[in-house]
């Protein structure tokens, strides 16, 4: 567990003007206050810390962009009905166009499945599905190049392990 405590340099007196109403204050001297403070949250179970991170994670894990790379202002060259600009968010389980104006909304989705090719140039990244050339401008293509390479990497380890597993 954790103990709490406030600080020795804390003004108690100060955080009493802000935030407890002035008759309510009168009732108890500062000193008093801050011992009621003190006993009544001297113990907070540790847990209390990283529940709302535990929670965060929780959710964000079902979005098809976390733990993903993200590389903004990527022009689609050769790509009808996408913005002028998008992001493009390298994952684990594939590459998403993905509108940075409206919270990152999923345009498109290509996984890394064997048909799926990735090619690049400094200043393009290429996504070859569906025998059709996806074409993005950017300032990084070869960044993204490696990202997508890192990420098939570590997905055909974790196969390979899963495969020994069984």
């Amino acid at each position: 567990s954790v103990r709490a405590a406030l600080p020795d340099d804390i003004n108690i007196v100060h955080l009493l003007e802000r935030y407890v109403p002035e008759p309510l204050r009168r009732r108890r001297a500062p000193a008093d206050w801050q011992r009621a403070i003190v006993q009544r949250h001297a113990t907070l179970a540790a847990d209390e810390v990283a529940h709302p991170k535990r929670c965060y994670v929780r959710i964000a894990r079902r979005f098809d962009h976390y733990g993903a790379q993200l590389f903004a202002e990527c022009e689609p060259y050769n790509v009808k009905g996408m913005p002028s600009s998008v992001t493009l968010a390298v994952a684990a389980h594939g590459v998403s166009v993905a509108d940075h104006q409206k919270r990152l909304h999923v345009l498109a989705h290509f996984d890394y499945a064997p048909a799926t090719q990735y090619a690049c140039t400094p200043t393009t990244f290429v996504v070859n599905a569906q025998q059709r050339d996806f074409t993005f401008r950017t300032r990084s293509g070869y960044s993204l190049l490696r990202a997508v390479q890192q990420h098939k990497e570590a997905a055909a380890a974790d196969a390979q392990r899963a495969r020994a597993q069984y």
